[in-house]
């Protein structure tokens, strides 16, 4: 109890002290969760972005198809996004390039890096026929050679962290 100017005020603090005390324990076991989520796993929560860079330049690039589902917990189901869309050849003709030498490096940054990579390219023209190559995985830089002859290519990275989370880029180069 509190006297102020006459008036007797009851002081409800416990009660007061008793919510806070329980909202916070509340909002630590959410953002502890997700930490604990984030630290434990080897999939990210969250589409991870991957950056291309020809020179130390990003360049034109999109998102092909992905899938990106997760678990909050064990007996929660799958929730997540995906985009599917068609072949990655397709998506690379409507792709802005821009102009490399032949044999030159390009960067593939991976926000979180999958334990699986898989490069495919095609040329321009020739959507039947592709080279593809798994290259090192679990960096998140990775450097490819630009092939030694002329010509336009597109390329997809795709990076799989599992069946039902994985990410593809797809960019274009005209090589001289």
């Amino acid at each position: 109890m509190c006297k102020i100017g006459g008036r007797v005020l009851k002081f409800k603090g416990q009660k007061i002290s008793f919510k806070i005390f329980i909202f916070l324990f509340i909002v630590l076991l959410i953002v502890g969760s997700y930490i604990h989520a984030e630290i434990t796993s080897d999939i990210p929560n969250d589409l991870p972005e991957v950056t291309i860079k020809y020179q130390g330049e990003k360049v034109s690039s999109t998102h092909g198809e992905y899938a990106w589902l997760i678990n909050f917990s064990k007996d929660q189901p799958r929730t997540g996004n995906s985009y599917l869309v068609g072949p990655s050849y397709y998506i690379g003709k409507n792709l802005s390039s821009f102009e490399a030498k032949a044999n030159d490096e390009i960067n593939i940054i991976f926000e979180k890096a999958p334990p699986e990579i898989i490069l495919t390219r095609w040329n321009v023209g020739d959507s039947e026929n592709e080279t593809s190559e798994k290259i090192e995985a679990y960096k998140k830089m990775n450097t490819i050679k630009l092939p030694d002859q002329k010509g336009e290519y597109i390329y997809e990275v795709r990076g799989k962290w599992s069946d039902t989370n994985f990410t593809v880029t797809v960019f274009r180069t005209i090589v001289k």
